[in-house]
């Protein structure tokens, strides 16, 4: 009773000193890695404010330098040198010195101490507990990394008053009947290999999901990787689920030699498990194999009654193979797997590769044309050029013409249809896979993203809703819906849902983001750039570089914005917000005008292609406008911003470019109206106070009382912000 009093004290103070806390002369910010005193504001980097947070949750207590790393840095860390440079970094922050300490004690050979109390903003009381108690409790117990806990805890705890949900998702309950399917464990080198584990894992995956009567996790979910001495029963409890398979795989040539458990995840207990080998072309046979045995073991009864299969004989038990070439499915693994990283290039490139090997090899692999489809709207996606969608129109009209019952096949066909700005279309066909799928999460999501284009917000999120029900456990579905909810101005239960993603999955990126999304849409930069930090830890890429680099320009830091944007743009060229993005920065930098020409020509040549595929976005008929605007082309500008105006006289992003475009031809009254609108509409009042563009007009009398009104969350339902600009496509 002791210990849990003592974990929930833990996680109770760490929560409270997460948010904040007093500490002598200063007031320590960690979610926004601030200090803030009478020496100023200062940024401390994440390590440094998680050693600082440490010594915090044990205030008066020696704190040994070993727990402190391992907390920190976990047990991979070799040497106390980072321990060191990060409590010099501390010191110099706080003014403070070795010799005469006023904040952080060195205590020979033992660790560190810190000599002032502590109070959790909001507090009445500092805290008098252990470090050993709190830590524990905080790290040790749930298995996470410093920031990873410190970052579920702010969650939590609640990020500020108005992120607040009035929706609340209840919590998951854990089945009995509940299984997750790790991926296969390979012997050969893991970038070369691990297509062959996983896809033999996602295989069996997808089979016990047609199982009536058992919860299968989510392939988002049961993927990530787990170190490989997380405990079998720590990962149940991270899946929610009651049973775990996992297994390895090793390919010898034309032999498959395959090791498979089945555990119990509650009391360690291994169920049933098996070795195999077998040929290679005896995939499918192995797969069905393995299957029926767990459901076997699983559920009661007859197994021909639970799995949608030919009764359990001599032959192969799926209905129809998907191939009768193996080396055909080989290449359709190798370019599933690199599908997974849809928002790289090179991976789609190479996924594409594979694909159309496959299709060589088997003109009737309905699976391999279905991929290649989806691959080349992934890439329309993330380059929408007149000459990508010529080719994705083909592959996927000539598929859908050699397939037309294929499932697989008719979604890949709706989601081109939704990329391709045929939202009605698209809609269409998704009904016509739910129809025979009624459990097609991917089909939900797809219908409401093409609802949501049509401005029927209400059908989108009853789709969005659906998605979660039909997989709880997964969290695309939440990421989708929170995106929705969060373009609407629906803050809270946008967070609420963040709060989920994390509690699905500590490292889960699109949770962070969304932190830092809110941040930064009520104007609090610096903690938005802390947050898009935890995001980088995880995943670099263009879009977390453009939100940080948005975050910098807004707080006036043009130089380091500009070097950010830079990182954007290498990363994705062929992205015109990226280029509007450099040339709006160096408008601002002494001397950058000739940069701010080229990006700007660069950002023009961009949108004009996208345009050519679909005409009618307004959102980039505006952007060209501001584009020409800048570039000294006006009648290129008024054309196109009349134009976008008229077409879409509800939408707040185009009414805040076009006062962009006004001030650029020298109509400052037209951008008093403009930014006006666009407030009125629900754009974020936090950004436009700030805007560098928006000087001249921010103390107009017609504008100024709505400037200076107290708007912290945007709760306006047409809402759009300039995240609209940098968000991913």
């Amino acid at each position: 009773m002791e210990t849990v009093v003592a974990e929930n004290e833990g996680l109770d103070r760490g929560a409270a000193l997460r948010k904040g806390f007093r500490m002598g002369d200063w007031t320590v910010r960690p979610i926004e890695g601030m200090i803030d005193g009478r020496g100023g504001q200062h940024h401390l980097q994440p390590k440094s404010m998680d050693v600082l947070l440490c010594l915090a949750c044990s205030a008066s207590e020696v704190v040994e330098r070993d727990e402190l790393i391992e907390h920190v840095w976990g047990r991979t860390a070799v040497t106390d040198e980072p321990l060191t440079r990060c409590i010099h970094d501390i010191r110099r922050e706080l003014n403070d010195t070795r010799e005469h300490p006023t904040y952080i004690q060195t205590i020979p050979k033992r660790g560190y101490r810190l000599i002032v109390p502590v109070e959790a903003i909001g507090a009445d009381t500092t805290h008098k507990g252990s470090f050993a108690r709190i830590l524990r409790a905080l790290f040790s117990r749930y298995g996470l990394s410093i920031a990873a806990v410190a970052a579920i805890l702010a969650i939590v705890a609640g990020l500020s008053q108005e992120l607040q949900s009035t929706e609340a998702i209840p919590p998951l309950a854990t089945n009995i009947h509940s299984i997750a399917v790790l991926p296969f464990e390979t012997s050969g080198d893991e970038v070369v290999d691990r297509w062959l584990g996983d896809g033999l894992a996602e295989d069996l995956l997808n089979l016990l999901a047609g199982v009536n009567g058992l919860e299968v996790a989510a392939r988002s979910s049961s993927f990530r990787r787990f170190p490989a001495a997380t405990d079998i029963v720590r990962i149940g409890h991270d899946l929610n689920v009651h049973y775990i398979l996992k297994g390895s795989v090793e390919r010898d040539a034309d032999r498959l030699r395959v090791n498979v458990w089945l555990i119990d995840a509650q009391t360690r207990h291994r169920l049933w498990s098996q070795a195999y080998e077998r040929p290679a072309h005896e995939w499918f046979v192995l797969q069905e194999g393995i299957a029926q045995q767990v459901v076997i073991a699983l559920l009661p009864g007859d197994v021909n009654d639970r799995m949608p299969l030919p009764p359990m004989t001599d032959r192969p038990v799926i209905a129809v193979a998907p191939t009768s070439s193996i080396e055909a499915y080989d290449y359709h693994l190798q370019a599933r797997s690199l599908l997974q990283d849809s928002n790289n290039l090179d991976s789609l490139d190479a996924a594409a590769e594979y694909f159309s090997k496959a299709i060589q090899l088997d003109a009737g692999f309905a699976s391999a044309y279905a991929g290649l489809c989806a691959t080349f709207v992934q890439q329309l996606q993330l380059n929408p050029l007149e000459q990508i969608a010529k080719t994705v129109y083909k592959i996927c009209s000539q598929g859908v013409a050699l397939h037309p019952d294929s499932i697989e096949m008719r979604s890949a066909y709706a989601d081109l249809y939704r990329v391709s700005g045929q939202p009605k279309r698209a809609i269409v066909g998704y009904r016509w896979v739910i129809d025979r799928k009624p459990h097609a999460m991917d089909a939900y999501l797809g219908m409401a993203g093409a609802y949501a284009s049509l401005e029927d917000f209400d059908e989108a999120e009853r789709a969005y809703r659906r998605a979660i029900n039909v997989k709880p456990d997964d969290e695309r579905a939440y990421r989708d819906f929170g995106s929705f909810l969060f373009a609407r101005g629906r803050y809270g239960e946008a967070l609420e849902l963040g709060r989920r993603m994390i509690q699905l999955n500590p490292e889960s990126v699109a949770g962070y983001t969304i932190l830092g999304d809110a941040s930064f849409s009520s104007g609090r930069f610096t903690a938005a750039i802390a947050a898009y930090r935890e995001v980088m830890v995880r995943d670099v890429g263009a879009m977390i570089y453009s939100r940080i680099g948005a975050s910098q320009y807004y707080l006036g830091r043009y130089q380091d914005a500009a070097l950010t944007y830079q990182q954007a743009a290498a990363l994705t060229p062929l992205d015109h917000h990226v280029w509007a993005d450099i040339g709006d920065v160096y408008t601002q930098i002494a001397g950058g005008d000739l940069q701010a020409e080229e990006a700007y020509h660069a950002a023009r040549e961009l949108i004009e292609e996208e345009l050519k595929i679909m005409p009618g976005n307004a959102v980039d008929r505006i952007g060209l406008a501001y584009y020409c605007a800048a570039l000294g082309e006006s009648v290129c500008a008024r054309y196109y911003s009349a134009e976008a105006v008229e077409s879409a006289p509800e939408v707040p992003l185009v009414h805040y470019l076009d006062a962009l475009v006004q001030l650029r031809l020298g109509h400052e009254a037209s951008a008093v109206m403009a930014v006006e609108r666009a407030l009125q509409l629900g754009y974020p009042r936090a950004l436009l106070t700030v805007d560098p563009q928006l000087a001249t007009v921010r103390n107009s009398p017609r504008l100024s009382g709505m400037f200076f009104a107290r708007q912290d969350f945007v709760q306006n339902a047409n809402f759009q912000s300039r995240l609209s600009m940098i968000a991913p496509r």
